[in-house]
Protein backbone atom coordinates (compact mmCIF):
# COMPACT_ATOMS: atom_id res chain seq x y z
CA UNK A 1 0.00 0.00 0.00
CA UNK A 2 1.11 3.55 -0.96
CA UNK A 3 2.13 5.49 2.21
CA UNK A 4 0.19 9.22 2.40
CA UNK A 5 2.85 11.79 1.81
CA UNK A 6 4.14 9.88 -1.01
CA UNK A 7 0.33 9.49 -2.49
CA UNK A 8 -0.23 13.40 -1.28
CA UNK A 9 2.65 14.18 -3.30
CA UNK A 10 2.10 12.43 -6.41
CA UNK A 11 -1.88 13.59 -6.94
CA UNK A 12 -0.63 17.12 -6.40
CA UNK A 13 1.61 16.72 -8.76
CA UNK A 14 -1.08 15.72 -10.87
CA UNK A 15 -3.64 18.20 -10.01
CA UNK A 16 -0.26 20.62 -11.06
CA UNK A 17 -0.21 19.14 -14.88
CA UNK A 18 -4.42 18.96 -15.08
CA UNK A 19 -3.93 23.15 -14.05
CA UNK A 20 -1.77 23.85 -16.33
CA UNK A 21 -3.12 22.04 -18.95
CA UNK A 22 -6.56 23.70 -18.20
CA UNK A 23 -4.78 27.09 -18.98
CA UNK A 24 -3.55 25.83 -21.99
CA UNK A 25 -6.95 25.02 -23.30
CA UNK A 26 -8.60 27.89 -22.30
CA UNK A 27 -5.77 29.88 -23.77
CA UNK A 28 -6.44 28.04 -27.15
CA UNK A 29 -10.01 28.88 -27.05
CA UNK A 30 -10.39 31.94 -26.42
CA UNK A 31 -7.34 32.62 -29.27
CA UNK A 32 -9.73 30.44 -31.99
CA UNK A 33 -12.59 32.97 -30.72
CA UNK A 34 -10.68 36.09 -31.24
CA UNK A 35 -11.64 36.80 -27.35
CA UNK A 36 -7.59 37.65 -26.72
CA UNK A 37 -4.79 38.76 -29.64
CA UNK A 38 -1.62 37.05 -27.70
CA UNK A 39 -0.64 35.22 -24.39
CA UNK A 40 0.13 38.99 -22.42
CA UNK A 41 -3.83 40.06 -23.10
CA UNK A 42 -4.82 36.31 -21.63
CA UNK A 43 -3.51 36.92 -18.26
CA UNK A 44 -4.19 40.25 -18.11
CA UNK A 45 -7.83 39.64 -18.68
CA UNK A 46 -8.08 36.42 -16.92
CA UNK A 47 -9.95 37.73 -14.28
CA UNK A 48 -12.80 38.27 -16.31
CA UNK A 49 -12.50 35.69 -18.71
CA UNK A 50 -12.72 33.11 -15.94
CA UNK A 51 -16.57 34.02 -15.98
CA UNK A 52 -16.42 33.08 -19.45
CA UNK A 53 -14.75 30.09 -19.23
CA UNK A 54 -17.39 28.54 -17.12
CA UNK A 55 -20.14 29.95 -19.46
CA UNK A 56 -17.98 27.41 -22.26
CA UNK A 57 -17.64 24.85 -19.84
CA UNK A 58 -21.10 24.34 -18.69
CA UNK A 59 -22.41 25.00 -22.29
CA UNK A 60 -24.50 28.24 -21.85
CA UNK A 61 -22.09 29.65 -24.15
CA UNK A 62 -21.43 27.44 -27.69
CA UNK A 63 -17.63 27.31 -29.12
CA UNK A 64 -16.86 26.41 -32.91
CA UNK A 65 -14.09 23.49 -31.94
CA UNK A 66 -15.95 20.99 -30.32
CA UNK A 67 -12.44 19.11 -29.25
CA UNK A 68 -11.18 21.40 -27.37
CA UNK A 69 -14.74 22.17 -25.68
CA UNK A 70 -14.54 18.19 -24.92
CA UNK A 71 -10.75 18.14 -23.52
CA UNK A 72 -11.56 21.10 -21.13
CA UNK A 73 -14.53 18.99 -19.49
CA UNK A 74 -12.58 15.85 -19.38
CA UNK A 75 -9.73 17.79 -18.10
CA UNK A 76 -12.36 20.02 -15.55
CA UNK A 77 -13.58 16.37 -14.74
CA UNK A 78 -10.13 14.98 -14.04
CA UNK A 79 -8.73 18.15 -12.00
CA UNK A 80 -11.88 17.82 -9.43
CA UNK A 81 -11.35 14.05 -8.76
CA UNK A 82 -8.10 14.64 -7.92
CA UNK A 83 -9.12 17.67 -5.56
CA UNK A 84 -10.90 15.87 -3.97
CA UNK A 85 -8.75 12.79 -3.13
CA UNK A 86 -6.18 15.23 -2.40
CA UNK A 87 -8.44 17.27 0.09
CA UNK A 88 -9.36 13.49 1.90
CA UNK A 89 -5.60 12.70 1.65
CA UNK A 90 -5.15 15.80 4.03
CA UNK A 91 -8.03 14.25 6.53
CA UNK A 92 -8.03 10.96 6.21
CA UNK A 93 -4.85 8.60 6.31
CA UNK A 94 -4.61 6.47 2.90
Amino acid sequence: MISSPYFFGFLFVIYIVLAILNLFVSYRIFKEEKEIYNLIDFFVYSSSLNFKILKILFGRRSISNKKNLKLLRVNFILAMIVLIFLIVSIFIKI
